[in-house]
């Protein structure tokens, strides 16, 4: 499945417009992972736990193919990226994420005001977190157990 379209189903917003409950499904087959609690479930181990997130949507956790090149990785493989992010969650400072969000690409941070902006590997969300008090909407996907702590920022 690697490289298919995933293809959102969205039952639930916060008041902001980001996605609270629903799937992605794997376009052209009846196989989903679930969004909980604005946090989209991109493992197979992930997607079996929350299995019943994806009833409602006429969907079924993708097989887990033993971690070939098929599917995303295995959570196994991500978990020591979400370790160090679960016991500190508070690494950078401020003048750290102006930096890394928007001096070092010359982006002025006003430039996120009212924009919708997707954080891919977003850790604990320390730079989504960045984006969003400059105006922005923001999604953060991660597929470490970081996003967990990043999901309790949100809430």
């Amino acid at each position: 499945m690697q490289g298919t379209q995933l293809e959102p189903i969205i039952s639930a917003r916060t008041p902001a417009g980001v996605p609270l409950f629903g799937a992605l499904r794997v376009a052209g087959t009846s196989y989903g992972y679930p969004i909980v609690d604005c946090v989209a479930r991109l493992t197979p181990e992930l997607a079996q736990r929350y299995a019943e997130w994806l009833t409602p949507f006429e969907l079924q956790p993708p097989p887990d193919s033993g971690g070939s090149a098929m599917t995303f990785q295995p959570e196994s493989t991500v978990e020591s990226f979400g370790f160090q992010w679960t016991f500190n969650t508070a690494m950078r400072s401020e003048a750290d994420l102006r930096w890394r969000v928007a001096e070092r690409f010359k982006v002025p941070p006003s430039t996120f005001a009212e924009k919708l902006v997707l954080d891919a590997g977003t850790g604990t969300g320390d730079q989504s977190r960045f984006i969003s008090d400059q105006g922005a909407q923001v999604v953060s996907v991660d597929l470490s157990a970081a996003i967990e702590v990043a999901a309790l920022r949100q809430g």
